[in-house]
């Protein structure tokens, strides 16, 4: 089911002609859509300041997923500063389970944790 939450938030945060095309671009993956229509993701997302219109996108929208938002800074600077141990331990549990067998993430959770196992790697490689 679609929030109306969801709609008001882009509403206030975007021009009336861009809507429909942010709305587009949220439902290209359904990990995203599915996490914009959770209630509590959606009210941490919209607890971002408007001026941080770059919260809309799947990368920030992942990382409030699993309360990492903070981390946007470090991660937009590049591969210089680690994880922390907790993230670092979490990513590799999550990329783990995911990786034998072989299976796709189930919800933008899991991928926000193999994105930044997958970020570390290259880090430290």
């Amino acid at each position: 089911m679609q929030s109306r939450d969801l709609y008001d938030a882009i509403r206030t945060s975007f021009p009336v002609e861009v809507q429909p095309q942010v709305i587009s671009a949220l439902r290209q993956d359904s990990m995203v859509w599915e996490a914009v229509n959770d209630q509590i993701l959606l009210n941490r997302l919209v607890a971002i300041p408007d001026a941080l219109l770059a919260k809309w996108n799947p990368a920030t929208i992942a990382l409030v997923a699993i309360d990492q938002f903070p981390l946007i800074k470090i991660l937009s600077e590049g591969y210089e500063t680690p994880l922390s141990e907790d993230l670092l331990n979490n990513s590799s549990v999550v990329y783990q389970r995911l990786t034998s067998p072989l299976s796709k993430p189930k919800n933008i959770v899991d991928a926000a944790y193999v994105s930044l196992w997958l970020r570390e790697k290259r880090r430290s490689s």
